[in-house]
């Protein structure tokens, strides 16, 4: 498991941990991928006189644009930004705040993408500012490099690491995935019995982390109607980005 898919993992708990009171001794098992474990769930925490599991999975739209799926999309860019910040930390350059909008598909090939990522530093090199100083550059009359639109470049005082980060234009925001939840709900329950032997109970937590448009969901009054089937003790979706949790109203599995 990547250091982000952790740190993902964490945040959600995090919102679970405030909404309810989840403050036990708890341990965060290593898994693979999120909501990808080796047996076990996510998280173990003592709760409620008992041992609670939590295991995180995340849904994403599952559009496509370019003929690739919608979280590809994004993942391909990211890893661009990656790759360009990683140049950056090894030139040397000072912590920056490093936020980029990109125009049209990423490229498919590896030597292209590489090119990009480079492209991508050397810009972000030749116009580093003064500490304390912002950067713009691109916008509506963008003379950027083909396929970068905008391009921020903050170099606050209090940036300790260098932060890079795609941004991406507006996405739909889908509000009927009844059935989405359910598919989630259908492809961990055969972990479960693997699951509670580490756990009394266990609840399944099906996050939307609201930063890209693949995960751009919203719970609304209509949904809370809506019943699940489910093996699982409690099965919650969770607004990362807003940082409120719903709980499905389900019935047992058959």
């Amino acid at each position: 498991m990547s250091k982000r898919d952790r740190e993902t993992e964490e945040r959600v708990f995090g919102i679970l941990q405030r909404t309810y009171g989840l403050m036990g001794n708890f341990v965060h098992n290593r898994g693979t991928e999120p909501g990808e474990g080796n047996g076990e769930p996510d998280f173990t925490v003592d709760h409620d006189g008992g041992r609670l599991g939590v295991e995180i999975t995340c849904i994403h739209i599952p559009g496509k644009v370019g003929g690739m799926p919608l979280q590809q999309h994004e993942a391909e860019k990211d890893e661009i930004v990656e790759r360009a910040r990683e140049k950056a930390v090894q030139f040397g350059l000072p912590p920056l705040k490093v936020d980029v909008i990109f125009t049209g598909n990423p490229p498919k090939k590896k030597n292209r993408k590489t090119n990009w990522a480079d492209t991508l530093f050397e810009i972000v090199r030749s116009n580093c500012p003064e500490p304390g100083h912002i950067t713009y550059l691109g916008g509506m009359d963008s003379d950027l490099p083909e396929g970068f639109h905008w391009i921020g470049i903050n170099r606050s005082l209090k940036w300790r690491k260098n932060s890079w980060s795609c941004e991406d234009e507006a996405g739909d925001v889908e509000t009927d995935f009844s059935a989405q939840l359910q598919e989630r709900i259908d492809a961990k329950a055969s972990k479960l019995p693997q699951y509670r032997k580490c756990c009394d109970k266990c609840w399944l937590v099906i996050a939307a982390l609201g930063r890209r448009p693949s995960s751009f969901f919203e719970y609304t009054d209509e949904m809370t109607t809506r019943r699940y089937r489910s093996p699982f003790e409690g099965v919650l979706f969770v607004d990362v980005a807003s940082g409120t949790v719903n709980e499905l109203s389900i019935i047992e599995a058959a």
